[in-house]
C-alpha cells in the first residue's frame, strides 16, 4: 500500500502538468493550430521524460542516490519534468527561472534528495537541456 500512495502525488502532478502544457500549446497556436500544437506538446513531453530518465540515472552514478523501484521512479521523473515544462511554457519572461526552482524543489520533495544532490541533478539537467536546445538551433540553421 505504501507504494500505491507514492504514486498518487506524481500521477496527480502529471495530469495537471499535461493539461497545462496542452492549454498553453493551444493558446499559443490559436484555434486553427491547436490540435497540431497539442500533438507537438505531447511528443515533446515524451522526449522530455526519456531525456530526464536518462539524465537521472546518469546523475545517480555521480550522487550515489537510489531512486527506488523503476516504475515509481519513472512516474516521479515524468511528474518533475512535466511540471517544470508546464511552468516554463506557461509563464512568460521568467518561466525558465521558475521552472528551475520548481525542478529543484520537486527533486527534494519527490525523490527525497538532499540539497547537494538536488543541486547537482539540477545543474546536469540544465547543461543537457542547454545542449539539446543548442543542437536544435544549429540544426534549424
Amino acid at each position: 500500500m505504501a507504494e500505491e500512495s507514492e504514486k498518487i502525488v506524481p500521477l496527480s502532478l502529471i495530469v495537471v502538468a499535461a493539461a497545462a502544457l496542452c492549454i498553453s500549446a493551444a493558446h499559443l497556436a490559436g484555434p486553427r493550430g491547436a490540435a497540431a500544437a497539442i500533438v507537438v506538446a505531447t511528443v515533446l513531453a515524451v522526449v522530455n521524460v526519456v531525456v530526464f530518465t536518462a539524465v537521472a540515472y546518469a546523475t545517480s552514478a555521480i550522487i550515489q542516490a537510489p531512486f527506488g523501484p523503476l516504475g515509481t521512479a519513472i512516474l516521479k521523473f515524468m511528474a518533475i519534468g512535466l511540471v517544470a515544462s508546464a511552468i516554463a511554457s506557461s509563464v512568460p519572461a521568467i518561466g525558465g527561472l521558475l521552472a528551475t526552482v520548481s525542478l529543484f524543489v520537486l527533486l527534494l520533495w519527490l525523490l527525497d534528495l538532499d540539497t547537494r544532490e538536488a543541486l547537482i541533478f539540477t545543474a546536469v539537467l540544465g547543461v543537457v537541456g542547454f545542449a539539446i536546445v543548442f543542437l536544435f538551433a544549429m540544426a534549424a540553421r
